[in-house]
């Protein structure tokens, strides 16, 4: 692989990772409990998951905001009457690259909205597509937590292409590198389904990078995944 050095470890992450998606999904059903509701129809429901996709996790600011807003409602339409009926992986990859076109959205924000939708998907009837086959497909949204703990500093479970790539100040993602963005997303897969999971599992990462690392060190005894980071006292 070119990226991913220790296979194994990664693989071990993963299965520690899993066990705790029910406590990001209540997390994730919480910021969206007052803005989805089964009242609004499937399409504002849909616009209102991308609005709060766009200013998570430290995205947009309030007028980039708007300006993806208004982007994303001229052509969401449009995408979803492609993307109906085919093939799942391909469905996904064409929303996934439409959504990086939408003004102010990068792989982060896009990722992020994908994963919301298929995963609340049946929680708020969003029947405009059949979301729920496209979870083996989602991308993991390649955030600075995300990238940071598979680095050399916390997990090392990256090369050094890998580190030279994905820890910079510009992620490589479907418009400016598109090669190595894809490359990095096959080897995750590759891993992940080694103990039976699909590669967005590795998302919590983020979720361990913002609730446990901001603090470092005084909650890594709570981490999920101590025993793997090197920057844990042994």
């Amino acid at each position: 692989m070119e990226y991913v050095k220790d296979a194994a470890k990664l693989a071990e992450v993963t299965k520690i990772l899993a066990l705790h998606e029910a406590s990001a999904r209540e997390f994730y059903h919480s910021q969206l409990s007052l803005q989805v509701s089964k009242e609004n129809t499937p399409l504002q429901n849909l616009t209102n998951i991308f609005v709060v996709a766009n200013r998570a996790r430290r995205g947009t600011s309030t007028g980039r905001s708007w300006t993806a807003f208004e982007s994303f409602s001229k052509g969401v339409e449009g995408i979803i009457a492609k993307c109906k009926g085919k093939d799942p992986e391909k469905a996904h990859i064409e929303f996934l690259k439409w959504l990086c076109e939408v003004k102010e959205t990068n792989q982060k924000t896009a990722n992020v909205f994908l994963k919301l939708v298929v995963m609340f998907s049946e929680d708020f009837e969003l029947d405009l597509l059949d979301w729920p086959t496209w979870k083996s497909h989602l991308h993991v949204p390649l955030d600075v937590w995300v990238t940071r703990l598979m680095g050399k500093k916390y997990l090392d479970v990256g090369t050094e292409a890998y580190n030279r790539d994905f820890l910079g100040s510009a992620v490589p993602n479907l418009t400016n590198q598109p090669k190595k963005y894809f490359q990095l997303q096959s080897e995750l897969a590759e891993v992940t389904s080694l103990v039976g999971q699909p590669r967005i599992i590795l998302d919590l990462l983020w979720w361990v990078g913002y609730v446990f690392c901001t603090y470092w060190p005084f909650l890594c005894d709570n981490c999920w995944i101590n025993k793997q980071c090197q920057n844990y006292p042994k």
